[in-house]
């Protein structure tokens, strides 16, 4: 006899709720059951579980990831959580099983997230593990890890706002108040489990065990992203009817009126847009007359005014409703997983051909961050290409040979790394052609080789020049807001944008 795939589901969860109350070490396994993959994650993680979750995740394309853990490590339990986000899996904390502090942080990166109505999920601060105190790069690593994942600002505050000696523990009403999705699981002691809604997840395809409903729903999306690929005077004629006056957009709840404002603001600075949709990497699941479908993308878009383009790959998730009839839009949210700006945004000298060279230099800095994160070979070859043959580096006049050894020692002492930067809150002043871009760039950097982790945040200026055609880096100048390492060094002076930190650049 085979049973419904969501009793199957709750046969799974209980039995491995046997295990995580049982484990006397901390673990990271798969299992399976029938068609269904169950990853589970048992005990206070470490630096380094980040990776053993990778290793077991990366043969699996479909898993609910079954947590139970009182914290760890910070940089671990993001990393899995990302790790989670990327795959698309559900993550679920059992009946009576705590998840707290950095578990609770990779339990957020399910793309649908369940736990059951006695499960604990509980967040705090991020802490220094020496003195136990507060560490502002911490919360800075983690809010940014929270905004990838579509989280609302007032989520963020949630979660990082108790002191580390303290916890709050999740509930269904202030899931709801503050925008985190939650699913919330009752488990009768009869075994069968309901859900509100239900959390079962199928790949649809064209067999008899597939609703129509469900088929209408993928259509659905299908059709939202050939809409988006028309010119951009049919676009907003087209999404207009396509969403419901209110919609819980990104984790906000917004009226329609709002949603199209951005979607239109979208569409202005990227005039061409291109998306391939996985139809292998459909998950549906509906309730009554409404569907959630979970799917990945790659996608192009570029401006030719603004001499930009950039392309990737996102996972999504809309929510559409059919009570009426015609489909209607009532949740959206998407995370871009992997971003690349193609060609280095060219221009010439704004005096000359109007370009709007503050805009430029904001998508350069977002394009510099991005490619410093990759592997080393990338980040040398970006270096090599944008800095230029004299650059006024932290106070001295220097060749570019010397800034580039500099700059690759660092690369090899750090050969892993990840930086955050808000692109709008950038300072940007520019004068004929060249611009000063100022602003703070979250930053968590790694060396497996020495065991070694540093995480914080600077602030940055840089001073950039257009007058060949490309950008190239003519000064640089940053200092540590703060940073958590073992060993650390006397921090720059902080600079700031009205320090004249480049006497011999004219402005």
């Amino acid at each position: 006899m085979r049973y419904p795939v969501i009793i199957r589901i709750t046969l799974v969860v209980l039995f491995y709720h046997f295990l995580l109350c049982h484990s006397q070490a901390a673990k990271i396994d798969v299992q399976k059951e029938d068609e269904l993959s169950v990853i589970i994650v048992d005990g206070d993680l470490v630096l380094g579980d980040e990776k053993r979750f990778a290793d077991a995740a990366i043969s699996t394309s479909d898993a609910l990831v079954v947590l139970g853990s009182n914290g760890g490590n910070l940089f671990a339990g993001i990393e899995i959580g990302k790790a989670i986000r990327l795959k698309g899996f559900t993550t679920l904390v059992p009946d009576n099983i705590r998840c707290a502090s950095a578990c609770a942080l990779a339990w957020l990166g399910g793309r649908v997230r369940a736990m059951g109505t006695t499960a604990e999920v509980g967040f705090h601060a991020a802490s220094n593990a020496d003195d136990g105190q507060v560490t502002s790069s911490g919360n800075a690593l983690v809010g940014a890890y929270l905004s990838q994942l579509g989280l609302p600002s007032a989520a963020v505050v949630y979660i990082t706002e108790p002191p580390p000696n303290s916890i709050r523990w999740l509930t269904a009403t202030d899931a709801t108040k503050y925008g985190i999705d939650v699913k919330v699981l009752s488990l009768p002691s009869n075994g069968l489990v309901t859900s509100r809604p239900s959390t079962t997840q199928r790949r649809p395809t064209q067999n008899a065990g597939t609703s129509k409903l469900e088929q209408r729903a993928v259509a659905t999306v299908q059709s939202i992203y050939t809409g988006l690929q028309v010119d951009n005077g049919s676009v907003m004629s087209f999404l207009s009817n396509l969403y419901a006056e209110e919609v819980l957009y990104f984790g906000r709840t917004l009226d329609k009126r709002s949603i199209l404002a951005d979607k239109e603001k979208f569409i202005k600075r990227w005039p061409n847009r291109s998306y391939k949709l996985d139809n292998d990497q459909f998950y549906v699941s509906c309730l009554a007359e409404s569907c959630t479908v979970n799917g990945k993308m790659d996608w192009q878009t570029n401006s030719h005014q603004r001499n930009a383009s950039a392309n990737g790959t996102a996972a999504f998730s809309y929510t559409i409703d059919f009570t009426n009839g015609a489909p209607v839009i009532v949740a959206e949210t998407s995370t871009v997983t992997k971003r690349d700006i193609g060609n280095i945004p060219q221009a010439q000298p704004a005096k000359s051909t109007g370009i709007n060279l503050p805009m430029i230099s904001r998508d350069f800095i977002g394009y510099l961050f991005d490619k410093s994160s990759h592997d080393n070979a990338t980040a040398k070859a970006l270096y090599n290409e944008t800095y230029a043959d004299r650059i006024y580096y932290y106070g001295k006049d220097r060749e570019k040979r010397s800034v580039l050894n500099d700059k690759f020692n660092f690369l090899n002492r750090w050969p892993i790394r990840q930086y955050t930067s808000d692109s709008s809150k950038l300072d940007v002043k520019c004068h004929n052609s060249r611009c000063q871009i100022s602003g703070v760039v979250s930053w968590a950097v790694r060396s497996e080789q020495r065991n070694s982790l540093s995480q914080g945040s600077s602030a940055f200026i840089y001073v950039v020049d257009y007058s060949s055609g490309s950008p190239k880096i003519i000064a640089e100048n940053s200092a540590n807001v703060d940073r958590n390492v073992h060993k650390s060094r006397r921090p720059r002076p902080l600079p700031t944008a009205e320090d004249d930190l480049f006497p011999d650049i004219e402005f």
